[in-house]
């Protein structure tokens, strides 16, 4: 885990979501501990490049991933973080009023027609 990644997870949560690091695969995920959260939320900083890139994606609950969004971290330390942390309390608005669900249900509706 870097120093950046290190930031993260001391950051604390956002809500009910917890920053975890994931040893296995290396990465971050932002977990809830409420029992009807269905999603786990997946943001790591330079994910497979060095550019400050960081991916964010959404697994459900039968371990499909879906690509949600993208930021490019730039700036100091503390100017990444922050941009980084607003990056994820949307995501989690996004999920919590059910609008990502929302979304996933119209992108199967326009597959089958």
């Amino acid at each position: 885990m870097n120093t950046f990644e290190t930031m993260i997870i001391k950051s604390g949560p956002i809500g009910k979501w917890e920053p975890n690091y994931e040893s296995m695969s290396g990465c971050i995920s932002w977990d809830c501990e409420d029992s009807t959260a269905r999603y786990n939320i997946y943001a790591t900083p330079d994910w497979e490049n060095d550019k400050g890139i960081t991916p964010i994606e959404i697994s459900d609950v039968y371990g499909e991933y879906h690509q949600f969004n993208q930021l490019q971290l730039e700036g100091t330390s503390a100017e990444k973080l922050s941009t980084y942390r607003e990056a994820i309390k949307f995501t989690i608005g996004e999920i919590e009023s059910g609008r990502f669900q929302q979304q996933q249900i119209s992108k199967l509706e326009n597959k089958d027609s």
